[in-house]
């Protein structure tokens, strides 16, 4: 769970992210697809129906907790590591490193960093989720600041 610069320039220098799995998005996504059972329950739905769309939830909410913040998925993002230029490397579970792009698309906010990439040689679109508790916290201000500096470099 760490950052490493390897230059001087913050801005300049290659970054490398090693993601620990989030209790805060685990809390979170569990609760979000948890609130939606009863709902999917008080509908006037036949009993089959109800079943039917509470195994959907139930999957999606294993799938997702997996994927995006316990990291037991094989798609699962553990690592990105950024060098000069438009490109990222993207690390997976199942050993699977990616060349991408960062897309203009991703989201930056002080607690939470939705990062949207496409890979360049399939075109497959792959999202980070980071929480403050997948990094250290001066690793994860560190990255907001090379993301925003990285975005206006865009703009222009």
């Amino acid at each position: 769970m760490g950052i490493w610069l390897m230059s001087s320039h913050v801005f300049a220098a290659p970054i490398r992210l090693e993601l620990a799995p989030s209790k805060q998005l685990i809390v979170i996504f569990s609760l979000a697809h948890a609130l939606v059972l009863p709902l999917v329950w008080q509908a006037e739905l036949p009993v089959w129906l109800a079943s039917c769309i509470s195994g959907i939830v139930l999957f999606s909410a294993w799938s997702t907790v997996r994927r995006h913040a316990s990291q037991h998925a094989q798609n699962a993002v553990v690592y990105l590591h950024w060098h000069s230029g438009e490109t990222w490397l993207i690390g997976l579970a199942n050993g699977e490193v990616l060349e991408a792009e960062l897309l203009r698309d991703s989201y930056l906010h002080p607690s939470l960093l939705i990062l949207n990439f496409r890979c360049l040689a399939s075109g497959r679109r792959i999202s980070s989720l980071i929480t403050r508790d997948r990094l250290a916290a001066e690793c994860f201000k560190r990255l907001r600041v090379l993301l925003r500096w990285h975005f206006e470099k865009m703009a222009v």
